[in-house]
């Protein structure tokens, strides 16, 4: 009976726990989250802004599109921030009783999306010789640490808000 007691007593701590994880999860966009190599040597490697917004390298007289515009990549983060405004929210009482709930899905959806960084991640098109050429395959891309650090704090958060709702 005394530990439910004190897990009770320990649920906004719970909260803010899971507030932490999140914003590392949201911080981990600005570091590189595809690498793309050539056989076995590395190319380049982009970070999550990047990877989200498209990139494009621009020389002397040419202009070379890595990447697109990628909503799928830009939800996963959408996610992350809006499960830790609900938490935020349910800190201070103002969430209802389904915070926890609507908080644990997002951070699960979100979780699951940071490891499939590279297969929403858009490729750039570009004109080569008249003719309209990817910047790179699917084949070529490789998850760097930023969503796999995503992915690990987004379970790790949404773990506590599963432990917050389920022990009563």
């Amino acid at each position: 009976m005394a530990v439910k007691q004190k897990i009770v007593a320990m649920r906004k701590w719970f909260d803010l726990a899971a507030v932490v994880l999140a914003v590392v999860a949201i911080i981990m966009m600005f570091v590189p989250a595809i690498t793309i190599y050539e056989g076995t040597n590395l190319e380049k490697t982009f970070s999550g802004l990047q990877v989200i917004f498209g990139y494009v390298e621009k020389g002397d007289y040419t202009e070379f599109a890595w990447f697109n515009f990628s909503f799928m990549n830009l939800l996963t983060y959408i996610l992350f921030i809006a499960g830790v405004v609900v938490l935020v929210l349910n800190m201070f009482g103002k969430s209802g009783k389904f915070g926890s709930f609507i908080a644990l899905g997002c951070f699960v959806v979100a979780a699951v999306f940071s490891f499939c960084a590279v297969g929403f991640a858009v490729p750039g098109v570009n004109e080569v010789l008249g003719q309209s050429v990817q910047a790179w395959k699917v084949e070529d891309l490789t998850l760097a640490a930023g969503p796999i650090v995503a992915g690990i704090m987004g379970i790790l958060a949404s773990g506590i808000c599963a432990v917050k709702i389920f022990v009563k």
